[in-house]
């Protein structure tokens, strides 16, 4: 009896390392996959980018559920995550929402007045007017839209702009006072991370390797300066003369202007900077975004005169450069 016992013992632990070694291999190809492609949205489809070669190929097409899809700010396990205007049937709402690969299911999460969401641990972060205090707020929400509360009750939070860094949730007040808050994943321990009494006011900012890097004018100069400090310092300096467009890695992209027409590269390691001229854009065209990569890049642009929206996909030195999508807005 005791030689049997042994044995099922043995096959036990067996099938436990052999579970383990599936579960794990299972983990590892959910991971690669989401390692290998950029996912994003435009125009109603979603598509996913090759990060090695550029290739794109189309994942799903949105336009019975909307077609006015913003961004594709997650994807986790086989669910694509997404925020922006939802249209249909005459009824317009700002929503986050996921749909599966394999569009087999839809979902909205939630919706309102909705900006900045980011997937952080086990919950979606985002800034959401709440109608009963009547100002923007930090919201947070399950994966699966469930367990929906308002967090961080005694700053009014910016529409605009949250985002999440080591674990700390970093926003600027709605008055656009020059300030930076930041509040832990719960909402507590509020803290001013950033504050400078002649800013006029910070229009978006950039968190890399304990720095802060942030668009913001003087009181004294209306020039747009991209400036830096380090997290809980009070020395800041000018590092670029620009707007602040997006970053990604230790590279800024920015335009030299107020208009965003034009378009370049910062490399905060050697302090490099790449003019990208988008061969086929329009005078009257401006960069709304820049998805980075570490070898590929994507550029959305609009434009206010001909009403069209268009996107680019080229090398991060500008090079292999081709116009994906040109659409009426």
């Amino acid at each position: 009896m005791k030689i049997i016992s042994n044995f099922l013992k043995m096959v036990i632990l067996l099938v436990a390392v052999i579970s383990m070694f599936l579960l794990t291999d299972n983990v590892k190809a959910d991971t690669v996959v989401s390692e290998k492609y950029t996912y994003f949205g435009t125009n109603g489809t979603v598509y996913k980018m090759n990060k090695k070669n550029g290739s794109v190929n189309k994942v799903i097409n949105l336009h019975s559920k909307t077609k006015y899809l913003s961004d594709v700010f997650a994807v986790k396990g086989n669910w694509i995550y997404m925020y922006g205007i939802v249209a249909k049937e005459e009824v317009w709402y700002r929503g986050i929402y996921r749909i599966k690969k394999d569009g087999s299911k839809y979902e909205i999460l939630d919706k309102g007045y909705i900006y900045s969401p980011q997937m952080e641990s086990k919950y979606i972060y985002y800034s959401k007017f709440d109608d009963a205090t009547k100002a923007y707020r930090i919201c947070k929400i399950k994966f699966n839209g469930k367990k929906q509360k308002y967090i961080c009750n005694n700053v009014d939070a910016s529409r605009y702009e949250i985002k999440i860094y080591k674990k700390r949730i970093y926003y600027y007040a709605a008055d656009m006072n020059g300030v930076i808050y930041s509040v832990n994943l719960s909402g507590k321990k509020l803290k001013k991370s950033f504050s400078h009494d002649h800013l006029l006011g910070i229009s978006d900012f950039y968190l890399y390797k304990n720095e802060i890097y942030l668009t913001a004018a003087l009181n004294s100069d209306v020039n747009m300066y991209i400036r830096k400090q380090k997290l809980n310092s009070n020395k800041l300096s000018i590092v670029l003369t620009g707007n602040f467009i997006s970053g990604y890695g230790d590279r800024i992209y920015y335009s030299n202007n107020y208009d965003k027409t034009d378009l370049y590269s910062y490399d905060i390691s050697s302090k490099k900077i790449k003019k990208i001229s988008l061969k086929k854009k329009t005078d009257t065209e401006k960069i709304s975004n820049v998805i980075g990569g570490k070898k590929w890049i994507i550029v959305y642009t609009y434009s206010d005169s001909d009403y069209y929206n268009r996107v680019y996909i080229m090398k991060i030195n500008g090079k292999k450069q081709r116009m994906f999508k040109s659409y009426m807005k």
